[in-house]
């Protein structure tokens, strides 16, 4: 075998190997722990509360009340929430770096130029003393540059990407939750309170009617 074959006979064993590299991706596939509290076989099981047909939960579900002044309430809540703010921030901050990840798969063009005046040194010229006369000068390039996945880094922090987009999310959704829940919680007790209020004002007008009667006997 000549110099010649044998050359050709690596370059396409490195692109074969450089082929399977690029199948693989760096680090194992994420896998629950099976002693996390969600890989549990309780944690699968529905809550005892629930019927095991009960419809899920609707977005608005404190409208089921069908109280204007609940809805209203909850309504400013979820708008000046501090906590709700950040996690709606964090969850943009999220979903911004995911899409910063995933541009790494695609090429990149760069392109620069400009306009300059000026001229060049006489001494460049060979001519001592001599001034070339100034002119405007236009300089235009590109680059176009493309990142190969070979080992998967490029992958992995997608999915990781993607993985703490998500996570955001459902703090977000936690957050909103806690929110008109704490709203409805609260407006609830307000109206037991007010009612618990007009029972005993009832009750005292009762006893006083009753001590009324009592004197007049």
């Amino acid at each position: 075998m000549n110099a010649m074959p044998r050359f050709a006979f690596r370059m396409a064993s490195l692109a074969v190997a450089a082929g399977l590299a690029a199948c693989a991706a760096v680090g194992p596939d994420y896998r629950q722990p099976p002693e996390a509290l969600a890989s549990q076989p309780a944690a699968a099981r529905p809550f005892a509360e629930a019927p095991a047909n009960a419809a899920p939960l609707p977005a608005h579900w404190w409208r089921l009340y069908q109280d204007p002044l609940l809805d209203r309430l909850v309504t400013q809540a979820l708008a000046h929430n501090t906590d709700l703010r950040q996690a709606v921030a964090n969850l943009e901050r999220e979903r911004a770096i995911e899409a910063e990840v995933a541009g790494a798969e695609r090429p990149t063009l760069d392109v620069s130029g400009g306009p300059s005046f000026g001229h060049v040194s006489g001494l460049s010229m060979l001519q001592k003393g001599y001034e070339p006369p100034s002119r405007f000068n236009y300089s235009a390039g590109a680059s176009l540059s493309y990142q190969v996945d070979l080992f998967g880094q490029i992958r992995r922090s997608i999915e990781a990407a993607g993985a703490n987009t998500e996570a955001a999310g459902a703090a977000l959704d936690l957050v909103r939750v806690n929110v008109a829940a704490g709203t409805a919680r609260a407006y609830a007790e307000a109206c037991s309170t007010g009612l618990r209020l007009q029972i005993a004002q009832k009750s005292v007008a009762l006893q006083q009617n009753a001590v009324n009667v009592t004197d007049r006997l």
